[in-house]
């Protein structure tokens, strides 16, 4: 039986379609890049935090194991978008979540949406 509403969150405020449904708002953490990675983590050190530090320790030792970490923003490899599919199929089960790639018509929508894009909607996989 399917269930009788749906739980939600991480939605932006700005939606006024959901606007009756908020039960609780709260400000998201973020990361301002907008002066670059550098600044930020200048801020950060200067802030007291050593989150950047651990960061830095954790990827040269994941480095040293399994080789070079890399990361590309706008990655257009559809073969890369079907791994993701995978794995996430994967973690939803594990978890005991309903596996929402189960159904075609899901996959083909994010496939869908990987391949267009428009000034209202696009699809983004960072890798």
């Amino acid at each position: 039986m399917p269930p009788a509403g749906w739980d939600f969150d991480h939605l932006v405020t700005t939606q006024p379609t959901f606007e009756p449904f908020h039960h609780r708002l709260r400000r998201i953490a973020y990361l301002d890049l907008s002066q670059g990675y550098e600044s930020y983590a200048a801020q950060r050190r200067a802030a007291g935090s050593d989150e950047i530090k651990q960061i830095s320790r954790k990827l040269r030792k994941c480095e040293r194991e399994q080789g070079e970490v890399t990361f590309e923003m706008d990655c257009r490899d559809e073969t890369l978008l079907d791994l993701l599919i995978q794995w996430k199929s994967a973690q939803l089960r594990q978890n005991g979540l309903m596996d929402i790639f189960a159904f075609p018509w899901t996959v083909e929508l994010m496939k869908s949406i990987f391949r267009g894009s428009s000034e209202t909607l696009s699809g983004l996989l960072s890798w």
